[in-house]
């Protein structure tokens, strides 16, 4: 059987999920541990100290996000790979800045 050349998600139609407090998911693919998904955070949310099995990328439509290794604003996008260097990704916290990001 062969793949569909592209996968159309309408977003609108996906429900929000807290996933902590302050930090609600949509899950737009989702393909055993990978998938991908919109994050909203609350002014000031933070997600604890975490790591990442396989690449991580962001993309920030408002406000900011920050962890260990800088600030992603509105309009950036940031890419974290697994493998950086020969050894796993850095461990790191996320946290919102006092505005909300979408």
């Amino acid at each position: 059987m062969t793949a569909p050349a592209s996968l159309y998600v309408a977003a609108a139609e996906r429900p929000w999920f807290e996933r902590r407090p302050g930090v609600q998911w949509k899950i737009l693919f989702e393909d055993g541990e990978r998938r991908t998904v919109l994050m909203r955070y609350a002014p000031g949310a933070v997600i604890p100290r975490h790591r990442h099995v396989g690449d991580e990328q962001i993309f920030v439509l408002e406000g900011s996000v920050s962890d260990d290794t800088g600030t992603c604003a509105a309009g950036d996008y940031a890419r974290r790979l697994r493998l950086q260097f020969g050894v796993q990704a850095r461990w790191h916290v996320s946290q919102a800045a006092e505005n909300r990001i979408s």
